[in-house]
């Protein structure tokens, strides 16, 4: 499960619930669904609530139905819209108060590449597991218990375009310190980096490499 600044639900496999999310939160996801993707009643795969680095509480959840997306805006002024393939699996999103949602197409595979390359090392479990947006996250220091102030965001390199699209690698990128400003930007002097996981065709692990700034959890 992502470990966020704010965690306040857990794992949920196979539309069962372990503890903490609640039967409100639930119902709230598949209102959304059916809105946003046309199936009120989707396989509730895993529910989050996590921090975005906006500060807004983001409930994420990653969903298997029969879904239905909406045909791209003006699609109509080129001529007919073609259907749209369909989608089995997406990461839906929601603020809470409500005022944001968000959805993104995935597949079994690039949800199980995630799953793989943040298995590989203890410390990839700040990591969201899902690629919508980039959340707060407590950044342990190597040297000490103690943590920084950071964020967190999983990326994908396909190649490609499409929920299809075979994972070659994924980032797992991380900032910190993250100190609140007033215009919401990052401090000047803030730092980027973390791992680069390459994945085989099968989506297991080949190789892992730290990339940009030196990641506090690496510090002797």
């Amino acid at each position: 499960m992502t470990r966020s600044l704010l965690v306040a639900c857990v794992l949920v496999l196979g539309g069962v619930l372990l503890t903490g999310c609640g039967n409100g939160l639930q119902k709230e996801t598949r209102q959304e669904a059916k809105q946003l993707l046309g199936d009120g009643h989707p396989k509730i795969l895993r529910i989050e609530t996590v921090r975005d680095v906006g500060g807004n509480r983001q409930v994420v959840a990653t969903l298997e139905g029969h879904f239905k997306l909406a045909p791209p805006h003006g699609c109509g002024l080129a001529g007919p819209c073609r259907p749209s393939r369909p989608v089995s699996y997406a990461w839906l999103s929601f603020s809470q108060p409500k005022g944001m949602t968000g959805i993104q197409t995935t597949s079994a595979a690039q949800i199980a590449a995630i799953d793989n390359a943040r298995s590989a090392k203890s410390l990839f479990s700040i990591f969201p597991d899902f690629t919508t947006t980039a959340i707060r996250c407590a950044v342990p220091r190597g040297n000490s218990s103690g943590t920084i102030a950071g964020g967190c965001i999983t990326l994908f390199n396909t190649g490609a375009i499409g929920a299809d699209a075979h994972v070659k690698s994924i980032l797992f990128r991380e900032r910190w310190p993250f100190t609140q400003t007033r215009d919401g930007h990052w401090p000047r002097g803030s730092k980027v980096g973390g791992w680069i996981v390459s994945l085989d065709r099968t989506g297991h692990v080949q190789s892992i490499r730290v990339f940009g700034d030196r990641p506090p959890q690496l510090r002797q």
